[in-house]
């Protein structure tokens, strides 16, 4: 289960960080070079650098959004090699949905209506019944 989980997670920070390296139109990416244009001010041999510094964290966060990647699916196989594919898949799949909501609502201000709370909900409700009704079904 806990690989399962794990996936869900990775995956939604993934995402997270892929958005972040690849929409240069982010809010992020401005405060950054302003912040590195104001410490260029009282160092001019960094003034330079400032015109780069974006790419070189958008490459960072690029680099890192694979490494999210790679622990999301070499955690799920893990997951399928313990368990039936059928939980596993929405377990991870649910848990990759809700996180990436929340995490775009907090970190972006997307709007998030009240029915999406509530599918967000049942979602919830489902995956605890899969987990908590048959224990069985995440073994083979």
């Amino acid at each position: 289960m806990f690989h399962t989980l794990l996936c869900g997670l990775c995956g939604s920070i993934g995402s997270l960080l892929g958005k972040l390296a690849l929409n240069g139109d982010l809010d992020f990416h401005k405060v950054i070079v302003r912040n590195c244009q104001t410490l260029s001010h009282s160092l001019p041999e960094c003034s330079s650098f400032c015109s780069k510094i974006s790419y070189l964290v958008r490459a960072s966060l690029f680099c890192l959004m694979i490494f999210f990647n790679i622990i999301a699916t070499s955690s799920f196989l893990k997951a399928l090699e313990r368990n039936a594919s059928l939980p596993v898949t929405v377990v991870s799949s649910s848990i990759n949905f809700l996180m990436s909501g929340l995490i775009g609502w907090l970190a972006f201000n997307e709007t998030v209506s009240l029915k999406w709370f509530s599918g967000a909900g049942l979602i919830l409700i489902g995956v605890l019944l899969i987990i908590l009704s048959q224990k069985n079904v995440f073994t083979r």
